[in-house]
């Protein structure tokens, strides 16, 4: 058997596994300097209940990373519904006019 033999077995049986792994898409939204932000993510999960937390993966050098090392960041997490997905283009990549990602 070769190595890539053993890899398609392995993705065969490991993908209905990762399928139950539940996903979505989030946009997050924060304000720097009273201008409103946007991130689109993928991964997001519970990370604690008390107090309630939740992990985000975020790309290095987005700008989100700067923003949350002030001590009072809040920010929100929209959740998108599959009946939402138009939204995708909209928020995965930078807004056309600068500092209004709502806009259109």
């Amino acid at each position: 058997m070769s190595d890539s033999d053993s890899l398609k077995g392995s993705t065969e049986a490991i993908g209905p596994i990762l399928g139950r792994i539940p996903g979505g898409l989030f946009v997050v939204t924060w304000q720097e300097e009273a201008v409103d932000k946007t991130m689109l993510t993928s991964w997001l999960m519970q990370a604690g209940f008390d107090p309630p937390a939740i992990s985000i993966a975020v790309g290095t050098g987005r700008r989100f990373l700067s923003s949350i090392s002030d001590g009072n960041f809040r920010f929100v997490v929209n959740i998108l519904s599959e009946n939402q997905r138009r939204l995708l283009g909209k928020f995965g990549k930078p807004p056309a006019i600068e500092g209004e990602p709502f806009a259109g």
